[in-house]
């Protein structure tokens, strides 16, 4: 029962952890390695396999076997040579990756979001790599780059436009990957067409903090980038 998954007592308290990228950029019909990582402090379960989720109509995996529609089971041994073979259409989806057992009890999970479209500006040279590691900031720091983000929300509403900007920069470079989003929101064209703001786009900059929040560790970052012009 693979798809029922429950978590397994004694794990999910950080000794097994799958690493892998925020989001996975795959160019139609070709095949990009799926950057899996899988981190524990003890030995594995000789029994565990990985389970991947959501993938689109048509995609396979190069090793494993599929598992019902979107589902590809893969075993342990296998992982770090996986590679994922796009299809010919172009697609955004939520893929879910879970360390389990036969039994379908839950060691591990982790999810990432998969892109399948044309590279940027025409480039056929976008090999997706292992995202940099991202610090993580003290709960005063977080707590400080918060209170920076409310202030640039509150300039924000108030039509303070630059005033926001500032703030939100001050929070993102403390490394609050919400503020970096919000900051490039404030240089996007559908974003600030959204807020109603009357300011001139700049989607140089939009994309400059969208990377930004995308290194930051947000999940949402790689579709603004999609979509920009």
């Amino acid at each position: 029962m693979l798809l029922g998954l429950s978590p397994i007592a004694g794990y999910g308290q950080g000794r097994v952890e799958i690493v892998t990228v925020p989001a996975l950029w795959v160019t139609p019909s070709t095949e990009t390695p799926l950057i899996i990582r899988l981190s524990t402090s003890e030995p594995m379960p000789s029994q565990a396999m990985l389970l991947v989720r959501g993938l689109p109509p048509a995609t396979t995996l190069s090793e494993g076997r599929p598992f019902g529609p979107g589902v590809w089971v893969v075993p342990l041994n296998l992982v770090s040579q996986l590679r994922l073979r796009a299809p010919a259409e172009n697609s955004r989806s939520d893929l879910s990756l879970a360390l389990v057992l036969l039994d379908g009890k839950l060691l591990a999970e982790s999810k990432l979001t998969l892109f399948i479209a044309p590279p940027a500006g025409g480039r056929q040279d976008t090999v997706p790599m292992a995202a940099p590691p991202i610090k993580q900031m003290t709960a005063e720091e977080r707590e400080n780059a918060n209170k920076l983000m409310e202030r640039g929300h509150e300039s924000l509403n108030a039509g303070n436009v630059s005033v926001a900007q500032k703030f939100y920069e001050r929070a993102a470079e403390r490394g609050l990957a919400e503020a970096a989003m919000a900051l490039g929101g404030t240089y996007d064209e559908r974003e600030l067409a959204r807020l109603k703001l009357k300011v001139e786009p700049n989607p140089a900059l939009a994309r400059q903090w969208y990377e930004k929040a995308r290194d930051l560790g947000s999940r949402d970052a790689e579709a603004r980038l999609w979509r920009l012009p």
